[in-house]
């Protein structure tokens, strides 16, 4: 019960489009687990004010984490950045077998070797029932679930405010691209007051 309710995490964040439609990608959906013996569970929409909104295509060339902090910025840029006396940046990638993060540059090599020692592609032949599109695709879903699909990042002007050697990193988990898009995936960028 605790253990899976912290490791999944208690809150997530989605953009909206007008009229407060989540904008979510091709098969992503909200879920409310229960992890216990929770009768009701709470929930608790919440919403801000977002400046501007842009969606980016970044492609990760192949499996692993993949550095896209400066894409990221440049979306800032275009949308004319965020206060000078300090925001925030919220992303979301609408795609449900890759993932983003805040990690360092040792992340990129070892992120993903380490996601793939904790769900390993054996599984989908043991036990998942979703087969069909290949051994890394529900192995990849998993993956996508334990780092989630978004994140939000403080921001002044033009620049995230990111810590020595923190990067924005896409985190691709298949080895061929996910349904209908392959290794292009579309990346939500939001400025918030």
């Amino acid at each position: 019960g605790a253990l899976a309710a912290a490791i999944v995490g208690g809150s997530l964040a989605v953009p909206c489009g007008s009229g407060g439609r989540p904008g979510l990608g091709t098969w992503q959906g909200l879920y409310l687990n229960n992890h216990g013996d929770i009768r009701e569970a709470p929930f608790t929409k919440t919403s801000t004010e977002v400046c501007a909104q842009t969606t980016i295509t970044a492609t990760a060339p192949k499996r692993g984490c993949h550095d896209i902090t400066s894409q990221v910025e440049g979306a800032l840029a275009k949308m004319g950045g965020a206060s000078a006396e300090g925001g925030a940046v919220h992303i979301f990638i609408k795609h449900t077998s890759a993932s983003l993060c805040v990690g360092g540059a040792a992340s990129l090599d070892t992120l993903e070797t380490a996601l793939s020692d904790a769900v390993p592609e054996r599984w989908n032949r043991e036990f998942f029932r979703h087969t069909m599109e290949g051994d890394d695709d529900m192995p990849a879903h998993v993956k996508h679930t334990l780092l989630g699909a978004g994140c939000v990042i403080p921001a002044v002007g033009e620049k995230l405010s990111l810590g020595a050697g923190q990067r924005v990193l896409l985190c691709e988990h298949r080895n061929a691209g996910g349904w209908g898009g392959g290794h292009a995936r579309q990346v939500v960028v939001s400025v918030i007051p």
